[in-house]
């Protein structure tokens, strides 16, 4: 049963020209679920965790260089504790917009990457799996990019090896808060062929929505991100909504990483992708809840994972 959460205190062209103005106004491509997303996720976790590893999680988060700035409130909450484990939600997004970008991790002799979870880089390909999706809705074998899958194998073993210096221990913690969140995002399982290639889990593919109130016309992967919520929610409302998310969700089975992935490419299949057609596309109120529907279980779902696996990974006896 979750515990009880805090109480809150209340050539040019014309086309090229479009895509470029929405490209600029539009939130940087393939950052999976918005700050709300990721925060919502570690929100949720936070409630379900064992207190126990909730206690290590904040002890191994007093090691990462960011813990003063984590702890100091810039959530808007008062527990030093849970201000820095869901400020760490967005830490692995934040470095794609400071720190060296690898798309490509480097690769051992038999093809599997090498993850380095300490090394201050960016990795913009731990964030997501390009399964590839048909125009007939048939997902495919094999990948067109992306390291997620290897990233929630490895970071893992970092985590729970005693042996690894409370800073490396720190930093896998940081990279596996944010990346369940990611492998919940169906668009971050999948990208769509097209006879040019494929749209880069809907990065590419421009949608209509009139019912925003900003960006009516924007990528339909930057539209699913936004699904949780404005990305500057937080606090007390932060809190209020995760409750409301978790008390309406009902249980969600467990399973494992892979099956994880699996899961969101079968939403992007079914969800995300269905019925859209070819550009232009407007997305009609029957999409809308269904997606709003999907990202909402999604999100239930990754908090609750994130702490079953953290209560296994930080409580080894």
């Amino acid at each position: 049963m979750p515990r009880s959460f805090p109480r809150p205190r209340i050539r040019p062209s014309l086309r090229a020209l479009t895509c470029a103005v929405l490209f600029l106004l539009s939130p940087p491509a393939a950052l999976a679920w918005n700050g709300a997303g990721h925060r919502l996720v570690a929100a949720i976790a936070w409630q379900h965790l064992d207190p126990a590893a909730r206690g290590e999680a904040v002890r191994l988060l007093r090691h990462h260089p960011d813990w003063p700035r984590w702890s100091a409130g810039n959530t808007g909450l008062d527990d030093s504790g849970l201000s820095a484990f869901i400020a760490a939600s967005t830490w692995a997004d934040e470095l794609r917009r400071t720190a060296p970008r690898h798309e490509h991790s480097p690769a051992k002799a038999d093809g599997s990457a090498v993850l380095d979870p300490a090394d201050g880089s960016a990795h913009g390909d731990w964030h997501y799996l390009n399964r590839p999706l048909d125009a007939r809705g048939r997902l495919h074998s094999g990948t067109l990019g992306g390291n997620l899958d290897q990233a929630l194998e490895q970071l893992p073993r970092v985590l729970a090896d005693p042996t690894q210096s409370d800073l490396r221990r720190a930093h896998a913690l940081a990279w596996l808060i944010h990346l369940v969140g990611d492998a919940h995002q169906p668009l971050h399982t999948v990208t769509r062929l097209n006879p040019d290639g494929d749209d880069a889990g809907g990065n590419g593919l421009t949608i209509h929505d009139p019912s925003h109130p900003r960006l009516t016309q924007q990528s339909l992967h930057a539209w699913w991100d936004d699904r949780p919520g404005p990305p500057w929610l937080r606090g007390d409302k932060l809190l209020v909504r995760a409750a409301r998310l978790d008390e309406a969700t009902p249980a969600t089975p467990q399973r494992t990483p892979i099956e994880w992935l699996r899961e969101a490419q079968q939403l992007a299949r079914t969800v995300a992708y269905r019925d859209l057609g070819s550009e232009p596309i407007t997305l009609d109120d029957a999409y809308r809840s269904a997606a709003q529907r999907t990202a909402d279980r999604q999100i239930v779902a990754a908090g609750r994972r994130l702490a079953t696996w953290l209560d296994a990974l930080l409580l080894i006896r």
